[in-house]
């Protein structure tokens, strides 16, 4: 699902909020996940892949949506803290959508003030955490980096490296490395990559 399609998401049950606690090394499978949810990582890093060989990784920097009906393996590569927001939408789709976002104390807040809203269950309380959900997918658009400015033909040709390079950012790795890996000359690889 395309990130702009989430802004004509509607939200119509709260399932759960939580906070939770996952080990290094802990993994899971999901098929045709039953809802949606919205997952942050406080501390720590989650790797996602799906079936189709796409990855992304989940940590204080990178949140994730977790799409209903969507197939994916996760494995908890450094252990922490983690919320997770699981709701009932109008659509389904099968990838994952990850976000990178420069600031968290809003997001941060956001999910606290949410999770208290879920816990307490006063008058009105569906209608106010649908109404925080909203405002937590949009602060999410919002700090989503625009693209228009590269044709999304160079952005698939890199696409390769740049999932490499989320995942594996702990190690060194050279510019030759990562254009063998798009089938480009480093040159033009270093390019695309400024563009």
């Amino acid at each position: 699902m395309d990130k702009k399609k989430l802004s004509e998401l509607t939200v119509t049950r709260i399932r759960s909020v939580s906070t939770i606690y996952t080990a290094q090394h802990a993994t899971s499978r999901r098929t045709c996940r039953p809802c949606w949810a919205i997952v942050y990582k406080w501390e720590g890093e989650t790797e996602y892949h799906l079936p189709n060989g796409k990855s992304c990784i989940s940590n204080s920097r990178h949140p994730v949506i977790l799409p209903c009906g969507s197939d994916y393996e996760w494995l908890c590569t450094r252990a922490g803290r983690y919320s997770i927001v699981e709701f009932d939408a109008d659509a389904a789709c099968t990838g994952l959508i990850d976000f990178h976002i420069s600031a968290t104390d809003q997001l941060l807040a956001a999910l606290r003030k949410l999770e208290e809203t879920c816990t307490l269950k006063r008058e009105l309380w569906q209608m106010d955490a649908k109404n925080q959900i909203y405002a937590i997918l949009l602060n999410l658009l919002r700090s989503a980096p625009t693209e228009s400015y590269t044709t999304s033909r160079k952005l698939d040709m890199i696409r390769p490296a740049v999932d490499f390079m989320h995942l594996h950012y702990d190690r060194s790795m050279t510019n030759e490395e990562l254009a063998a890996m798009t089938a480009v000359s480093t040159v033009y690889f270093r390019k695309i990559f400024t563009q």
